[in-house]
């Protein structure tokens, strides 16, 4: 079964279903951006009275919802100062580039560097302008004057509405049965597995289990909205709808069918289970109540650059390596002394350092960002000599050492969408070396260096002359020995 927007959300209500909402949607409101976060709370306000909270899902959101609030007041602050510093960066690179220009002799530099700059600086100013213009806009100005999924949760709360915990017994029932679920990968949870531990690992487990309890006891159908989007929830089609997975479905109509022997004669015939992502449940919900959407794909832009970056870094470095070692003289300037013909094989990484990021483009939910690092590396270089008349090897010359030093940019492409694990993500559709700045610090020469005389293992104490085995005296050449005595 499909996630599907068209569905008539106050048709199901009126059908007598109840609306259970996992940690993630909940959590999901501090991710996005303020505009599109009123309207989700605007959505869920308006079925209220509808929605049923598994009490593991409440206990989920209680340890995370403050430190979630605080990130996302700092995330909006910065959000203005996060595009005036990409223009700032931008303009530095690119008047720094022209500036070679003028070292080659090319006419009128100043006045180009002039030009330049100008637009950088109508750019920035075109930015502000905008923020100044739009101020009553919740991008600057948040609307929350309190953390508001805190206070809808402590709402339904007061209401009853947060579904009675199990028994203790009851859940390590249930972590039993999950061990042995999770061996044959049967949903929910099992993704959760190596990430997690104790109790922890089963916590979808036992929400889902809470879920199908209080539907068979209560009698009510239910439009189920989680964002966990990971293979154990739902999969992905060709056309790139998410459904829900068969198992599940299955699960949940078998848990609430009632036999006759169990109830006194009488059957109850199973329940049933609607699911959704929150944007389609959000988008249902406003089609519904005519509640005024919000665009869903510029709005839900996670504003947690920083924070996604410091988790790719290592990885994105990690995924480029090897391109790196076989690039050979590729992202080496001209400052090299001289390469012999054979090129470089490969390069040893000495050093390696993480400077920062720039946020290159956005289109739509697509993001490229560029990430730069400084790094240093060593490598040999031959020339080839010909080849052995009699064994057909390959000679080459003695090596050539090089060591260079400097930046690499590396384009990231990331795929964002309002059903990212902002905590977590470390996902991008592609990483790749874009340009690199390598000039030389170190290069030998090793054919040029004078061979050592296998003999010539020390020298005379008193006039300095190589000695061998053949002339060694205590440490003296045979004249000073001679003298001596």
């Amino acid at each position: 079964m499909k996630s599907n927007p068209l569905v008539k959300i106050n048709e199901l209500i009126e059908q007598d279903y109840l609306i259970v909402v996992d940690t993630n949607v909940l959590l999901g409101l501090y991710r996005l951006s303020p505009d599109y976060a009123d309207f989700a709370l605007k959505c869920l306000e308006k079925i209220k009275s509808f929605i049923r909270i598994p009490y593991v899902v409440a206990l989920e959101f209680s340890r995370h919802n403050r430190k979630l609030y605080k990130d996302r007041q700092l995330s909006i602050k910065n959000s203005i100062s996060d595009n005036l510093t990409m223009i700032e960066n931008h303009k530095k690179k690119v008047l720094n580039a022209i500036a070679v220009l003028e070292k080659r002799n090319f006419p009128e530099i100043d006045e180009l560097l002039n030009s330049v700059g100008a637009c950088y600086d109508k750019a920035t100013s075109l930015l502000d302008d905008y923020f100044d213009e739009h101020s009553v806009l919740t991008l600057i100005n948040d609307t929350w004057n309190s953390d508001l999924p805190e206070d809808f949760l402590d709402e339904l709360q007061n209401n009853q509405q947060i579904m009675a915990p199990l028994e203790l017994s009851e859940i390590y029932g249930i972590c039993d049965d999950g061990e042995k679920r999770y061996k044959k990968e049967n949903p929910p949870g099992y993704k959760d597995a190596k990430k997690k531990d104790g109790i922890r690992k089963y916590s979808d487990l036992i929400w889902w289990k809470e879920v199908i309890q209080y539907a068979r006891k209560s009698r009510k159908n239910i439009v189920l909205v989680t964002d966990d989007v990971k293979e154990d929830w739902w999969t992905i089609d060709e056309k790139g709808q998410y459904l829900f997975r068969g198992e599940l479905i299955t699960e949940f109509e078998k848990e609430t069918k009632i036999r006759a022997n169990q109830n006194q004669g009488t059957q109850l015939e199973s329940l049933k289970l609607i699911p959704f992502i929150s944007s389609d449940f959000y988008t249902a919900v406003a089609n519904s109540y005519n509640i005024e959407k919000a665009d869903a794909i510029g709005l839900a832009m996670n504003l947690t650059d920083k924070s996604y970056i410091s988790h790719i870094q290592e990885k994105v470095f990690d995924d480029i390596l090897d391109d790196l070692i076989f690039s050979g003289t590729q992202y080496v300037n001209d400052t090299v002394t001289y390469v012999g013909t054979e090129g470089i094989e490969s390069w040893d990484l000495e050093d390696c350092e993480f400077l920062g990021y720039e946020i290159e483009s956005r289109d739509g939910n697509t993001i490229y960002y560029r990430l730069n690092y400084s790094v240093c590396l060593s490598g040999y270089s031959h020339d080839y000599w010909g080849r052995d008349e009699d064994t057909k090897a390959v000679i080459l010359s003695e090596p050539f050492y090089h060591e260079v030093k400097g930046e690499i940019s590396v384009l990231v492409c990331r795929e964002a969408d309002l059903l990212i694990d902002y905590e977590e993500d470390d996902d991008y559709a592609s990483a790749e070396i874009e340009e690199g700045d390598l000039s030389e610090v170190v290069y030998k020469d090793y054919q040029y260096e004078p061979e050592p005389d296998p003999e010539a293992y020390t020298t005379c104490s008193e006039c300095g002359k190589p000695l061998s085995v053949y002339n060694d005296f205590n440490g003296k050449c045979l004249e000073c020995a001679a003298l001596e005595d």
